[in-house]
Order: structure tokens, then C-alpha cells, then sequence
């Protein structure tokens, strides 16, 4: 039996980007995306298993076509090659490797790559494609900014023109009228999904809404989120500071208290606890103190600290958390009555990632999920954006926010429509992008 392949890279050519002018010129910025780098070819590989001769067939075709390059007409002979042997790894290799040669299709190539890896995980070029993955995640990230900055910069100008005219206000319901578009406030949470903190920041200074702080409030709390996430309990304690509206510097508090106290600095803990006037986020605050002051084995202060909580739910995890710690330590005195396990508190066991997960992300038409591989934005991006497609909502709904409602949008083939579609396309690939490198750290940890 002839041995499956897969087909050798040549080099592509590479596209300049220019300088953006404007919110048309904004736009055709994201046409340019750049074209994928040369890298060197992923070394041929056997198939656990020979493949079918129709199958062993439709690949060579593939690699020929491949080869002319003509990567739509070779993914067209892997698709056929994988309808005949649907559980041939080296299929879901050959997809990757067309996909990954062109522009938009990176996060399709990964999901390829992570099949394949997940078919045959003892695979001899398993190192060469985990570093063909690392390739495809730095362009597609780099795509991703650049698109995101094309948004931040026409929200900036579509925000400039209602200053100028002076037709921005809201009601004291809370209502936004006449205002820029609803991606203005939402471009810090979008820098945010992206991982860059320094770009939200940024945003969030930039927007001003005089009787309304909430909005503000909002998206610096999710940048303090982000960087207790990233290690920066020292940042998202400066943003917390920054914060105006009660709720949200409660919440952002509540993040860098639990950071600080899972980080064993208790007394900081405590002193930022004590400074949250959400009784419930305070309450939750003082739960995560009690558990790390338990498990570095300061009972009484526990115990002391549980005392304080004013939630009753909060209140018994605390006491369970310590239970639970004198009964591993052998503790005599716990008491019965809590001696309860910590599952509750503790993430659930993350599930075996499998080539069926892979496959369901890639053969996904569902627009409204949260991974539609299969959806014009990840199959053809560029013509995707060129016909400046209104966002998946009708005319004239509003949008909830923080808030309360936001909108109404605008009708379609206004500015502002197009800047909906910019950023709900921006959106849905960086949180494409997010599960899919969840899925692969995942992997990686079988």
C-alpha cells in the first residue's frame, strides 16, 4: 500500500499594508491582512492505518493541486479523501497544511493540526506541527489586532463626528440616543478578549459619557479582571483605583482581594476586602480569605475571618473550605457538621479533548456560536468584509448594556452600521481564537 504524504510548502508572496485614511480606507486596511510567512514543510508522515485506494487517491490529487498551488482545489480533494476515510489522521494534516496557505483561514488550519495531533498523538512530526501551530496562533493574532485596531480607529472618528455635530446625549432613563454605535463602549472589552491590556486601557480613557459612569466603570473592571488573570494584581489594583461607579470598583476589589489572598498575601487581602462596599462581593472576598488563611494553616484566623461573612451560603463554604482542612491535617476538634468536600469551590476536571471536538468546531455553520469555523468569516474573511455585511440583528432592536439599553442601531448602509459588522466580526474571531487555544492547551495536558 502507498504511503500517505503530506504535500510540501512553497513559498507565498507577501502583502504591504498601508496607512489607513479615513473610515472606507479604515477598512480596506482589513482586506490587506498579511499572507502567510515561509516556514518549512512538516516532514511526510505514515498513516497508523493504509487508507482506502479512492481515499490514497483523492490525496495525491490534493498534494498535485497543492502543488500548482491551488489550495481551494487541493481542500476540496482532502474533503473527499475524508468523507472516504473519515478517521485517517493524515487527511486532517493535509487540510491543515492547505488551509494554513491562506489568508484568514489560520484558526481553520490549527483546529486541522489539532485533530490530527489528537488522532495521532505519538505522531514522528508531532513537534513540527505543535510549532506550525505556534506559527499560525502569532499571524492570526497579529491579523486579529490589526482588525481591532481598524475598529478602535473608526469608532474614534464616528465618535469625533457626533462631537462635532453635537448630537450625542442620553435621557435620564439611561437610554443612549443619537450616540456613537455600541462597539465604542465595548472596543476596552474587545482589547480585553484579544489580550492586550495597554489598547484597553486606552480605549476605556476615551470614553466620556458625563451622567453615566457605569459604562466607564464597566469596561475598566474587565481590564482589572484581565489582569489579576495575567498575574498583574498590582495593575488591576492602579484600575480598580480609577474606578467610579460603586458596583464595578466593588467588583474589580473583589478580584484583587481573591487574587492577593490565593497569592498569600492576607493582611492585603483583608485591607482591599475591607474596602468593598458590596456586601455580597465583600462576602465572597472574605470566603477566598478564609480558605487561604486555612490552608496555610492560621485556623483561628479562618475561623475568625468566617465569623465576619455576612452571606449565609458564603458563610458555610468558608467553614466547609475549613473543615475540610482540619479533617486532612487530622484535626480532632472539626467540626462534623461542616466536614464537607471542597467540590464545590474547586474547577471541574477539564474532559479529554478529542478529534470528534476538533471536527464539530471545523464542520460548524451555527453563526451564533461561539467557534463557527464553518461561516463565511473564517472561510473567506476578506470577501466577507468587502461586502460590508449589516451586523445579525434586524434594523431599529436595541442592544442591552450595562447600562440598560443601547441603541436603537442604525439602519443599514450607515457608518455606523458598518461599524456594528466591524466589530461583531472583530468579536466573533478573537473569541474563536480563544477556544481554540483553550482546546489546544487542553490537549497538551494528556
Amino acid at each position: 500500500m502507498k504511503r500517505a504524504a503530506a504535500f510540501p510548502f512553497r513559498h507565498p508572496q507577501h502583502d504591504a499594508m498601508t496607512t489607513p485614511r479615513g473610515l472606507l480606507r479604515l477598512l480596506l486596511v482589513t482586506l490587506c491582512l498579511s499572507l502567510a510567512q515561509p516556514f518549512a514543510a512538516v516532514a511526510q508522515t505514515n498513516t497508523p492505518t493504509p487508507l482506502p485506494p479512492a481515499a490514497q487517491e483523492a490525496i495525491d490529487k490534493g498534494i498535485i493541486a497543492a502543488k500548482v498551488p491551488d489550495y481551494l482545489l487541493a481542500i476540496r480533494y482532502f474533503d473527499e479523501a475524508r468523507k472516504l476515510a473519515p478517521q485517517a489522521p493524515v487527511v486532517y494534516l493535509n487540510l491543515g497544511l492547505a488551509e494554513s496557505r491562506i489568508p484568514g483561514r489560520e484558526l481553520r488550519a490549527m483546529a486541522w493540526f489539532g485533530a490530527y495531533l489528537a488522532a495521532y498523538p505519538d505522531a514522528p512530526n508531532a513537534a513540527a506541527v505543535k510549532e506550525q501551530i505556534g506559527v499560525l496562533d502569532v499571524r492570526n493574532q497579529s491579523n486579529v489586532l490589526r482588525l481591532i485596531k481598524t475598529v478602535q480607529d473608526a469608532s474614534n472618528q464616528i465618535s469625533d463626528q457626533d462631537a462635532a455635530n453635537k448630537i450625542s446625549g442620553s435621557n435620564k432613563e439611561g437610554v443612549m440616543v443619537n450616540k456613537s454605535p455600541a462597539s465604542v463602549y465595548k472596543m476596552p472589552q474587545l482589547w480585553v478578549k484579544a489580550g492586550d491590556i495597554a489598547s484597553a486601557q486606552k480605549a476605556a480613557d476615551l470614553i466620556q459619557v458625563k451622567d453615566d459612569t457605569s459604562l466607564k466603570s464597566a469596561a475598566q473592571w474587565g481590564i482589572a479582571k484581565a489582569q489579576v488573570k495575567a498575574g498583574d494584581i498590582a495593575g488591576a489594583q492602579k484600575t480598580a483605583d480609577l474606578i467610579q461607579y460603586a458596583f464595578w470598583k466593588s467588583a474589580a476589589m473583589e478580584e484583587v482581594a481573591k487574587a492577593q489572598a490565593e497569592a498569600g498575601d492576607i493582611a492585603g487581602a483583608q485591607k482591599t476586602a475591607d474596602l468593598i462596599q458590596d456586601a455580597r462581593q465583600k462576602s465572597w472576598a472574605q470566603f477566598f480569605i478564609a480558605r487561604a488563611q486555612a490552608e496555610v494553616g492560621d485556623i483561628a484566623g479562618a475561623q475568625k475571618t468566617a465569623d465576619l461573612i455576612q452571606g449565609a451560603d458564603d458563610k458555610r463554604r468558608a467553614q466547609s473550605a475549613i473543615a475540610a482542612v482540619q479533617a486532612k491535617a487530622g484535626i480532632a476538634n472539626a467540626p462534623n457538621s461542616t466536614r464537607q468536600s471542597r467540590s464545590d469551590t474547586q474547577p471541574p476536571i477539564q474532559p479529554v479533548i478529542t478529534v470528534s471536538d476538533w471536527l464539530k468546531k471545523l464542520d460548524d455553520d451555527n453563526k451564533k456560536n461561539d467557534c463557527p469555523l464553518n461561516t463565511e468569516r473564517f472561510l473567506d474573511l476578506a470577501g466577507y468584509l468587502k461586502s460590508l455585511p449589516p451586523p445579525d440583528y434586524p434594523d431599529q432592536v436595541f442592544v442591552w448594556g450595562s447600562a440598560g439599553r443601547v441603541g436603537p442601531l442604525p439602519r443599514s448602509g450607515d457608518p455606523r452600521r458598518v461599524l456594528e459588522s466591524l466589530y461583531e466580526t472583530a468579536e466573533k474571531i478573537v473569541d474563536a481564537q480563544n477556544v481554540i487555544r483553550g482546546m489546544l492547551k487542553q490537549q497538551a495536558k494528556r
